[in-house]
């Protein structure tokens, strides 16, 4: 049988979850179609992809009437790169990949994802964008059953229409990348987070907890990867909460996986998410895990059998421990803060709840691998 031409399509390849998700599906489909990754325009900070890899080079601009004139012109080389690569399926990722990927239709079958809980608003403009794109697509694919059910709900979608398909991880590549060595010297307990430095991570409640957590434990510290707009205002809290020689940012890492190998507990603060990454890949790198149980994603992972519901006590379920979420970065919520902090320090001193836990992380996490997600997605696409 012939195979038929995939088209992959993503705003840009630089670092970002869903970047990486794009070019860990047009690698893992190459076997099985005819695959071609397309970008709207390249960043300075790109992940490598060893395949077939297009650039329309319509970079974002600013002013409403400019975006409206490059949302055509994207749409415009699209529809023709689909015409002259005779395209028979496009799967988007991302708001605006998937709203040029509808607008460009030619004789493909049209997929759009959506891989964040943010990208469900509730403005007029937003909801009408949003009920045109998943309208005309033929199928919507969430990386959470929270967030498909929401989501045909919000924009009343039929629910047939509408498929979960968690992240996919290289779990052999991230247990390899874990055994290299560091530079920073770790003494034991260390909780370490990683993350965008951006308000929708929660750090400053992680902080805020780790303040309660060095009273227990006066040597314990916290690790956190990542770079982003928030980075200064969180050292700067840091230093306010009095945790200065007890917090240690390292920055954005290609290889975080290092970092949390030589750490005792990883810890999710997050305001809200769509499939959370990092959570996953630190359960692949052995290590016990405290998540928010916010939207959408912790819950997903860390249970067997998932319940639409939200912890309002510090739960321990099946593949790790689920803490109540906060409202915002900025929220006052102390009586959450200790929460988180208990959770943590019960995590750092009780052995052999640890080790049970660490064993049921690295477990999960084989259940998200490529070939589990090649499957998932061939039959989506397949219909």
């Amino acid at each position: 049988m012939e195979r038929k031409n995939l088209l992959v399509l993503v705003a840009n390849i630089g670092i970002g979850g869903q970047e990486r998700i794009a070019i860990n599906t047009a690698d893992i489909l190459q076997k099985d179609y005819n695959t071609i990754l397309v970008i709207f325009n390249k960043q300075e900070c790109n992940y490598e992809f060893g395949g077939t890899l297009l650039n329309l080079e319509l970079p974002p601009v600013t002013g409403t009437f400019n975006k409206m004139v490059n949302l055509l012109r994207r749409a415009r080389a699209l529809q023709r790169l689909k015409r002259e690569h005779n395209i028979d399926i496009t799967l988007s990722l991302g708001t605006s990949a998937n709203f040029v990927n509808v607008l460009s239709r030619a004789s493909d079958k049209i997929l759009v994802s959506v891989h964040g809980y943010g990208a469900l608003t509730r403005s007029r403009w937003d909801k009408i964008i949003g009920k045109l794109v998943f309208g005309k697509a033929d199928t919507v694919i969430t990386v959470a059953q929270k967030l498909s059910a929401d989501l045909a709900d919000l924009y009343n979608i039929p629910a047939a229409k509408v498929k979960t398909l968690h992240n996919p991880y290289n779990i052999a590549a991230i247990i390899e990348g874990a055994k290299e060595p560091v530079s920073v010297a770790f003494h034991s307990p260390v909780v370490v987070s990683v993350g965008r430095m951006q308000e929708v991570k929660g750090f400053r409640h992680l902080i805020n907890a780790m303040a309660h957590v060095v009273k227990e434990i006066p040597q314990a510290k916290l690790l956190l990867v990542g770079d982003g707009d928030e980075m200064t205002a969180l050292q700067e809290h840091s230093r306010k909460m009095g945790l200065a020689g007890h917090v240690t940012f390292v920055g954005f890492q290609p290889n975080p996986f290092r970092y949390e190998a030589k750490c005792d507990l990883y810890v999710l603060s997050s305001i809200n998410e769509g499939f959370p990454n990092t959570l996953v890949e630190a359960m692949a790198c052995g290590l016990p895990v405290v998540a928010t149980d916010c939207k959408t994603g912790p819950r997903e992972i860390l249970t067997e059998t998932f319940e639409d519901k939200t912890a309002e006590k510090i739960e321990y379920v099946d593949y790790g421990v689920l803490v109540p979420p906060f409202a915002a970065d900025e929220s006052h919520e102390p009586q959450k803060d200790k929460m988180l902090a208990e959770a943590i320090v019960e995590l750092l001193t009780n052995r052999e709840r640890t080790n049970y836990y660490k064993a049921k992380a690295a477990e999960r996490a084989r259940t998200f691998s490529f070939e589990t997600y090649r499957k998932k997605v061939i039959q989506i696409i397949e219909g």
